[in-house]
């Protein structure tokens, strides 16, 4: 879940970057990042599972996340670490 969550942050990236100005071109791409953002909810119930986080960095992909232009996608991550 981790790494899916990762590719998938670098696909957005990349979209974003590649096509600034044409949102319906990365816009799929936000709504999988929002998608899998959810679905780390599994992650965040067992405790035991906190080291994954930290040790392929995914807690400081989520924090940056918490500034990107989709507030869904912002949202989601608020939503992730209230739990």
């Amino acid at each position: 879940m981790i790494a899916s969550f990762q590719k998938r942050l670098l696909k957005n990236q990349e979209l974003r970057v590649k096509f600034p100005d044409q949102p319906d071109r990365f816009m799929e791409s936000e709504i999988d990042l929002s998608v899998i953002v959810q679905e780390m909810h599994a992650i965040a119930t067992v405790p035991s599972l906190y080291y994954l986080l930290i040790e392929s960095n995914a807690v400081r992909n989520l924090l940056q996340l918490l500034t990107h232009d989709n507030t869904d996608v912002s949202i989601a991550v608020v939503d992730l670490l209230q739990v």
